[in-house]
């Protein structure tokens, strides 16, 4: 009996052992603060993804020009031809013609308009839109030394070693320019909405040809009158905004069987890849928003016969001879 009493109280002894230490390490968990993990206020910032910073557009100053007749047809051919003062030329040569010819009557009255501003030129750009802007003070004829040969289409003798008489107005280019380009995007947008009933034509080749000369006439405005083009944002922000059109133009039209052709085709890759063009290639890079050269060359494959055809200066003298220049 007194064996059974002495391992009762060994029992009794070790529970109580027992529960002390349960009730120490209790104690010890509480009276601890709780291990916190470490924060800080930034750690559920994501690091910033780098933003590209916006394109800044750049537009020239536009003013208004008035609509002078009524038409119908809603195209880019009824928009030139109700914003002309002077009767449109007729489509006796076709539709695309009568607007290049009738953009030039517009640029007369907008000449004609705003001399008291100096020596200008105006430049018609659709929607009752135009821009006006001051002469470059050189001699159209500059322009040729900044042509490549390879670059120089057939329209070249005629327009910018030829037309002497307007040597003293350089940006008589730019009027030619702008007309190619008014007539070219009424060739696409006729063929689009199912209008143009012509021909094969060259219908937008003029949108590229042009742009080189452009291009070459900003180039000779640098040289030969550099105060003009440091100064001149009017010029150079229409520079800009005109090569966007001329592209987008071409660039549509070119696909198109009524103005596909093998001739601007090679030309446009000379422009994107020759040796010869890569001093005009850097100036667009550095100064026109590299318009033009984010294309790929195109491949030469897949013409008519007649899309290959070889056009010359004769092509163009006829082409000029119904111009309305004044």
């Amino acid at each position: 009996m007194k064996q059974l009493l002495v391992a009762a109280m060994a029992v009794l002894i070790l529970m109580n052992a027992v529960m002390f230490v349960m009730l120490a390490n209790k104690t010890k968990q509480v009276s601890e603060p709780p291990v916190v993990p470490h924060y800080t206020p930034f750690d559920d910032v994501k690091p910033e993804q780098p933003v590209e910073p916006e394109k800044k557009e750049f537009l020239p100053t536009f003013i208004e020009v008035k609509k002078f007749r009524s038409q119908s047809e809603n195209s880019i051919y009824g928009d030139v031809l109700s914003h002309s003062k002077d009767s449109p030329f007729g489509n006796g040569h076709g539709r695309a013609t009568n607007v290049h010819e009738t953009a030039h009557g517009i640029h007369v009255y907008l000449r004609n308009s705003n001399r008291q501003s100096g020596k200008v030129n105006g430049f018609y750009c659709l929607d009752g839109k135009a821009v006006i802007i001051k002469e470059p003070d050189m001699r159209k004829s500059r322009v040729a030394e900044f042509v490549p040969q390879n670059l120089r289409s057939y329209r070249f003798d005629t327009y910018i070693t030829g037309q002497r008489a307007w040597d003293d107005t350089p940006l008589y280019i730019y009027d030619e320019w702008s007309a190619y380009v008014l007539g070219g995007s009424a060739n696409v947008d006729d063929v689009k909405n199912g209008r143009y009933k012509g021909s094969w034509t060259d219908g937008v080749s003029g949108c590229l040809g042009f742009s080189i000369y452009a291009v070459a006439t900003c180039m000779a405005v640098e040289k030969y009158d550099p105060i003009y083009w440091k100064n001149n944002e009017q010029f150079r922000n229409f520079t800009i905004f005109q090569l966007k059109r001329a592209h987008e133009t071409f660039m549509l039209g070119r696909e198109m069987s009524q103005f596909k052709w093998e001739k601007q085709d090679k030309l446009l890759n000379e422009l994107l890849t020759s040796q010869e063009a890569e001093s005009m290639r850097e100036f667009m890079r550095e100064h026109l928003e590299s318009v033009w050269l984010e294309d790929v060359p195109v491949t030469l494959t897949d013409y008519e016969d007649h899309q290959r055809v070889v056009l010359d200066q004769a092509d163009a003298i006829e082409e000029i001879s119904t111009h309305r220049h004044k």
